[in-house]
């Protein structure tokens, strides 16, 4: 019935979905899947690709593509990943992330900081993260220096839960999330 097996494939997920899909909202959970899409480059007609890779796009409500890693050479075990979100049903679409992972662990603190230095919130100068004067005065912050070095900015951050949540929740209004 169908030319390839990926057709086939692809045919069964979607018939199955729906009733996985609706265990999943009853039980108020969320479900990842991986697909890794390889199509060739040189086909005319968009190439092979893995089973169900391209039929999965049009189904679920948030899609996000993991584009490429960047191992850190200075720091071994320091992976930089670069995120987007292709399609969200649910909100904005084509935001795109950097995430450093340290030794399989996501590093929540520098991701922060540097998601916050791209809206302005904490201002690099030099090694030196600071808060932005505007975002000292407007939050009565007292202390200005972050850290010396993403690293020690992210962990003072993350000791820091009050101003923590502060920062996150900015960036997320910054970036038009909330």
């Amino acid at each position: 019935e169908y030319n390839h097996p990926a057709m086939a494939i692809a045919a069964m997920f979607n018939r199955l979905s729906g009733k996985l899909l609706r265990g999943v909202e009853i039980a108020g959970s969320c479900v990842v899947f991986i697909n890794q899409i390889r199509d060739k480059v040189n086909s005319m007609h968009g190439g092979t690709h893995t089973p169900g890779g391209h039929a999965v796009h049009h189904l679920f409500s948030v899609r996000v593509e993991l584009t490429h890693s960047i191992k850190d050479k200075d720091k071994p075990g320091l992976i930089r990943t670069h995120i987007k979100v292709a399609k969200n049903k649910t909100h904005t679409a084509w935001l795109t992330t950097e995430i450093p992972i340290l030794n399989g662990v996501v590093q929540l603190g520098r991701s922060l900081v540097f998601e916050a230095v791209k809206v302005g919130i904490i201002e690099k100068k030099g090694a030196w993260y600071k808060f932005s004067q505007e975002y000292l005065t407007l939050n009565n912050i007292e202390k200005e220096n972050v850290g010396n070095g993403e690293e020690k900015a992210g962990e003072f951050l993350e000791a820091n839960q009050e101003l923590y949540s502060l920062v996150y929740k900015d960036v997320l209004l910054k970036n038009g999330i909330v």
